[in-house]
Parts: structure tokens; C-alpha cells; sequence
């Protein structure tokens, strides 16, 4: 497989796959499950973040929602970077470049 250097990722498109779709709807609920209120935002309210425009915008820019986040509260962009990079993995069905977490169900 091509090496992936998720830095570089720009933007993330929604793939027309309806299985990948189901799979990344049900990750955003489980995301919704584990996001707490609160100034600081945790890695996985970053993911959820992303997956919600990903889901109903059908794409998403990093910069875009890098810079909205950013103007929201207290930004923690290593988090944000990561998050980014585990989402695209996901929609691209690139599981093999994500160590760790829960994954995506099958």
C-alpha cells in the first residue's frame, strides 16, 4: 500500500460506498457517546467534529474547519492534525495507517 503522509491531507470527500457511510455514521455515534462538555476539547471531540461536516456536508477542508474551530474556543491543533488524519483513514478505508483506538466496526 502507498505510505501516507496525513499532514498533507487537504480535504476529506464522503465516499459513495454505503457500507463506509454506515460504518462512519455508527463511529459518530459512538463519538457523541464519549464527548464530555467542557473548554477543552478532547481528541475524540475533534473526530466528532469532522465526521459531522464529513456526514452532512459530504467533505470537509482542513483549513476550512480548522479555522472555525479555532475561532470557538481554546484550540488544541495536535489533536485536531490526528483527528483529521484517523477520519480520512476511515472514509478511505485505510485501517492499516491507525494504530490503536477502537477502530472502525465492521
Amino acid at each position: 500500500m502507498e505510505r501516507i503522509n496525513i499532514f498533507e491531507i487537504s480535504e476529506i470527500i464522503l465516499p459513495n460506498d454505503a457500507d463506509i457511510k454506515r460504518r462512519l455514521e455508527a463511529k459518530l455515534e459512538e463519538y457523541r457517546g464519549r464527548v464530555q462538555p467542557s473548554k477543552y476539547k478532547s481528541l475524540d471531540y475533534y473526530k466528532m467534529a469532522i465526521l459531522e461536516r464529513l456526514l452532512t456536508e459530504g467533505r470537509v477542508s482542513r483549513k476550512v474547519l480548522r479555522n472555525e474551530l479555532d475561532s470557538q474556543f481554546d484550540f488544541i491543533g495536535y489533536y485536531f492534525q490526528d483527528a483529521f488524519g484517523v477520519i480520512w483513514a476511515y472514509a478511505n478505508d485505510r485501517l492499516d495507517i491507525i494504530h490503536g483506538g477502537t477502530g472502525l466496526a465492521r
